[in-house]
């Protein structure tokens, strides 16, 4: 693969192209297995529920992540606290995991 190119696709599907060792860094979002839906927009404007928001279509990319990775780089992977515990179980079988930083964002249920 071509570097400092975007691509498009399925990340797993992209991430199988990249070869081992190559990324210095990982810096994801990934939907985070809570089947989210937001309520804070009208009425006309509600979409459903995330599609792929599921632990597993996490849990099977930190493998991915993890091959692609170089030796001494680091990955930032976002998740919910409500499955931090779940996520940090998964993660420690690959990756030593040096810290967890809790982002209050405020707003939301939490004003």
């Amino acid at each position: 693969m071509k570097t400092n190119v975007c691509y498009q696709g399925d990340c797993l599907d992209v991430m199988k192209q990249i070869e081992d060792k190559s990324i210095d860094m990982i810096l994801t979002d990934p939907p985070y297995g809570i089947n989210y839906q937001s309520n804070m927009r009208t009425k006309s404007d509600k979409f459903d529920v995330l599609q792929n928001d599921n632990n597993e279509m996490r849990f099977i990319s930190y493998p991915e992540m993890f091959r692609v990775l170089k030796d001494n780089s680091v990955a930032v992977i976002f998740c919910s606290f409500k499955n931090y515990a779940d996520d940090y179980n998964e993660l420690k079988k690959l990756f030593s995991i040096k810290n967890a930083i809790i982002w209050f964002k405020g707003g939301g249920w939490n004003r």
